[in-house]
């Protein structure tokens, strides 16, 4: 997970997902938002959402489709950073999408979220539950770390002499960029034993690559003095 290069829609399609949005806004309860909320896909079928696609991946890892999340697999889906379920007034916003592959999106992340709540400071899961009354919630600020705001590697560092398992830069458990980091590993199942293995792939395969562009290296200067010597 590493952080974006966040790019900007044309104005037209900015414009479009405004009309889209604001008949969800429109609506007079919280509940009817989510509900109109929750047909958002029926819009996306158009040259709107083509061009959000092509954008986000435009912003993804080295430009290919990658899950900006996990960075492993491949992005299948639009992926609304503050879920639509809770927040339904961001449902057509540019600037909440995200493309993630199916294993972030739907397993792992779904409808889960949390915030340090503006007042106090407390971290609050506000994750929706069939029992949950459905109210808007309180102000705050996100715990998940966002990849199109911030830069994760503040909060996260990969272990790539062991486990290959992400982990919390910070030690002190009673921070927030403590919390920030563990509540992303843990909500977006970060630390996945085939996440881990393909890093780890990917290293070995990299120092391999290393030893052998030296090797040759070494070669090619023995070969060069060998051939100044007889020369």
């Amino acid at each position: 997970m590493i952080g974006l290069e966040n790019k900007s829609l044309s104005q037209a399609s900015l414009n479009q997902l405004a009309v889209y949005q604001s008949a969800i806004d429109e609506k007079r309860t919280y509940t009817e938002q989510i509900e109109l909320a929750g047909k958002w896909r029926d819009k996306t079928n158009n040259r709107i959402f083509k061009e959000v696609k092509e954008k986000l991946i435009s912003m993804c890892t080295n430009r290919t489709q990658r899950c900006m999340y996990c960075e492993d697999s491949a992005s299948t889906d639009i992926e609304h950073f503050a879920p639509k379920s809770i927040y339904p007034n961001l449902t057509f916003v540019w600037d909440n999408y995200l493309y993630a592959c199916s294993g972030c999106n739907s397993s792992s992340k779904g409808n889960k979220f949390a915030i340090f709540r503006t007042k106090d400071g407390v971290f609050e899961d506000i994750t929706p539950t069939k029992a949950t009354v459905r109210v808007p919630p309180v102000a705050g600020n996100p715990v998940l770390i966002n990849p199109r705001e911030e830069d994760p590697l503040h909060f996260l560092e990969l272990d790539i002499l062991g486990s290959f398992y992400f982990r919390p830069i910070t030690k002190n458990e009673a921070s927030k960029d403590f919390k920030r980091a563990d509540y992303t590993i843990d909500i977006l199942g970060l630390n996945r034993e085939s996440l881990a293995a393909s890093r780890k792939e990917a290293f070995d395969d990299y120092i391999d690559r290393l030893s052998r562009y030296k090797e040759r290296r070494n070669n090619d200067n023995v070969g060069c003095c060998i051939k100044e010597r007889s020369i």
